[in-house]
């Protein structure tokens, strides 16, 4: 299988290495499930030893990273392995802030998962098996790994915000070959609202960092902000509203050609800001201290942080990155 998107090469003395490589393109769902289709079929025929050259793949996504994962458990069952190489920075932070439990479907009352699954909750009949459910927990994985559509000044009628659809994704823009339209003196802005699930945090992120690329920044500092994001929104569920789901989180998003400007907008408790010291990691590593960490990754990826606490507008993190003349 040699295509555009994906070169194939069977290497060792018995061709039974298989190296896959990915090539940049503006249609990396369809070419990452036409490798998923052609991986198992070569699983069934006995090739066990991959190594995937993600060179091409800047920003994996949760699905791909999910099936990376599952490509080397089931490899290994039969003595292989699957090695990855060549990842960049980004693709690496995509690694890091990958998380089971923001990818899979995890819910404490089964009733709840039968209703959502359309099964009657009376008394089943004897064509149902009653004991299918017994021990068993239930994960099915939602589709967080997408952009939401990007709500303007003119918004279309919302879609679901605990559930983006794939087919709703607006291509990543070559980070290669970026087009530099954002540096101009127009000001672009952009708004994302959805609500307070970890679920929810690759859709943040992503819509973050679909517009980084479209303002012209590198891949390196794009990663950076990613993580920015990530860790500012989970301080948002996790504190603000004391992981509690179904709380607003909105995200605008704002550039010209000088700087790139996040602000994060939420109604729980506010954060009492006061003047910290100097983060030692080497201190808190020691001390197994995890408080703070989070805000020391931020203030060193962005270059401006700014906190205001309203009683009626709510709370506003603004993070800025300056943009290189």
């Amino acid at each position: 299988m040699n295509s555009a998107n994906i070169s194939i090469r069977y290497l060792g003395p018995d061709k039974k290495v298989v190296r896959a490589g990915f090539h940049k393109t503006s249609n990396l769902k369809k070419a990452f499930a036409e490798f998923e289709l052609f991986f198992e079929e070569k699983l069934k025929q006995g090739y066990t030893h991959w190594i995937m050259d993600l060179q091409g793949l800047a920003f994996p996504t949760s699905s791909m990273i999910a099936f990376f994962i599952s490509a080397t458990v089931r490899t290994r069952s039969h003595g292989g392995e699957v090695t990855l190489i060549n990842a960049s920075e980004s693709a690496r932070n995509n690694f890091v802030t990958f998380s089971p439990l923001t990818f899979l479907s995890i819910e404490n009352d089964e009733r709840q998962v039968l209703r959502d699954f359309d099964v009657e909750l009376g008394t089943p009949s004897h064509h149902e098996n009653t004991t299918i459910l017994d021990g068993v927990d239930i994960a099915e994985p939602p589709e967080v790994d997408v952009f939401s559509e990007i709500v303007q000044d003119d918004p279309a009628p919302a879609a679901d915000k605990n559930h983006p659809q794939e087919d709703e994704v607006a291509p990543l823009p070559n980070i290669a070959t970026r087009d530099t339209r954002a540096h101009s003196s127009e000001k672009r802005q952009y708004r994302f609202e959805t609500e307070s699930s970890p679920s929810n945090l690759y859709a943040m992120c992503n819509f973050v960092v679909e517009h980084a690329a479209h303002a012209g920044i590198s891949e390196k500092h794009i990663s950076k902000i990613k993580i920015s994001i990530y860790e500012a929104c989970l301080n948002v569920i996790e504190h603000a509203y004391h992981s509690r789901p179904g709380n607003p989180i909105e995200l605008r998003v704002a550039y010209d050609s000088s700087q790139f400007k996040v602000e994060i907008l939420d109604h729980g408790l506010s954060f009492n800001e006061r003047k910290r010291r100097e983060y030692d990691v080497e201190a808190a590593m020691e001390n197994r201290q995890t408080g703070g960490f989070g805000m020391h990754i931020i203030e060193r990826a962005m270059d401006e942080i700014d906190y205001v606490s309203d009683p009626v507008n709510g709370n506003c993190l603004t993070l800025i990155k300056h943009l290189p003349a």
